[in-house]
């Protein structure tokens, strides 16, 4: 599990919740997701700075790359995902994987708008 420390993004979801995700910029997904103390014990002592600048900054990214401010993801190849809703799809992807986590997304721009009434929709934007 050890290797997944340098494989991805860590982002914390949402500035008041206990939820981490590592994020792959390869897959465009969550690799783990978990609690601030699972996520340490994934990293070890070597990465833990990365776990303070994902708690500190939203993203363990120097870049600022998924950071607090960031405008969002791509997510898997199917949307566009808001930084906002990070916390909400990540946590449905917990749960449910993409299919369920998907209504978070916003369709790409070059894409029609999704007219079939059995996909759930996007929820909208908060801010």
């Amino acid at each position: 599990m050890r290797d997944l420390a340098t494989r991805g993004l860590v982002i914390r979801t949402s500035p008041d919740a206990d939820l981490y995700t590592i994020w792959s910029m390869v897959a465009d997904a969550p690799m783990w997701i978990g609690t601030e103390t699972d996520l340490a014990a994934v990293l070890g002592d070597e990465h833990a700075d990365r776990l303070t600048r994902a708690r500190e900054h939203g993203t363990s990214s120097h870049d600022g790359d998924g950071g607090w401010d960031d405008s969002g993801f791509v997510a898997e190849q199917v949307g566009w995902l808001p930084r906002t809703r990070m916390h909400d799809y990540v946590s449905e992807y917990q749960v449910g994987g993409i299919e369920l986590a998907k209504r978070h997304l916003e369709p790409f721009d070059d894409e029609p708008t999704n007219t079939d009434p059995s996909v759930p929709k996007p929820l909208p934007q908060t801010t």
